[in-house]
C-alpha cells in the first residue's frame, strides 16, 4: 500500500503521463497522435510532407475519401477543419454553416457510415506508444472476455449440448475478432 502511493505521488515528476500518449498512420499515411504541448495534452495531426502544418486539439473527426473532417476543441478560434491528406492544406472554419457548405461542395459527407474518434480507434492493432500498449492490457483486453464468460452462461443456461455451444462460441470469437481486425486496419467512413 505504501508503495502503491509513493509511485502515485511521483508519477507526473517521472513522466509516467507517456501511458496516455498514442500516435497512429492515417490512412492518408499522415500520423495523428495524443500528446503533450505547452502543458495541455492533445490530439494532432501532423503532415508528412516537409513544412507541412500541424492540427493541434482535436477533439473529434472521421477519415472520408483521403481527408479528415472534424471538430476542434472549444477553447481554439475556429472549431471546425478539413485536412486534405494528400497535399496537407487545411481549411478551418468558425461558423458551422461554412463548414457544411464546403463538405457538401467537396462531397465530403458520408453517405453510408460515418465513423466518429475521439480518441485511439484501434482495439487489437492501436498504434506504437505506451499509452495504446497500457490501455489494451489493462483495459480494452480485460473488456475483451467479458462477451466469452456472458456467451458460455448462456449457453449452459439454455442446455444446449456442449459440443454445438463450444463451436457456436468459437464461431462468435473468431468473428468478432475478425471484423474488429478489419475496423482497426480501415477506420475510414463509408
Amino acid at each position: 500500500m505504501k508503495l502503491s502511493i509513493l509511485l502515485m505521488l511521483f508519477a507526473i515528476p517521472c513522466s509516467a503521463g507517456d501511458f496516455s500518449e498514442w500516435w497512429h498512420r492515417t490512412p492518408g499515411k499522415n500520423e495523428i497522435s495524443n500528446q503533450q504541448f505547452n502543458d495541455q495534452p492533445g490530439i494532432l495531426v501532423t503532415c508528412q510532407k516537409e513544412n507541412a502544418s500541424t492540427v493541434r486539439y482535436l477533439k473529434k473527426w472521421y477519415f472520408y475519401k483521403k481527408h479528415i473532417v472534424g471538430m476542434l476543441a472549444p477553447n481554439q478560434p475556429n472549431q471546425y477543419f478539413i485536412i486534405n491528406e494528400q497535399t496537407c492544406q487545411v481549411d478551418t472554419f468558425n461558423s458551422r454553416e461554412d463548414f457544411n457548405h464546403t463538405l457538401n461542395k467537396k462531397e465530403l459527407i458520408p453517405h453510408i457510415w460515418t465513423r466518429w474518434y475521439d480518441s485511439n480507434w484501434g482495439f487489437f492493432f492501436n498504434g506504437p506508444g505506451n499509452g495504446a500498449t497500457f490501455d489494451f492490457f489493462f483495459f480494452r483486453g480485460t473488456w475483451l472476455f467479458f462477451p466469452i464468460v456472458l456467451w458460455s452462461m448462456v449457453m449452459l443456461i439454455k442446455n444446449i449440448s456442449k459440443r454445438n455451444s463450444i463451436l457456436f462460441l468459437s464461431l462468435a470469437i473468431v468473428s468478432f475478432t475478425i471484423i474488429r481486425i478489419v475496423l482497426d486496419i480501415y477506420p475510414q467512413s463509408l
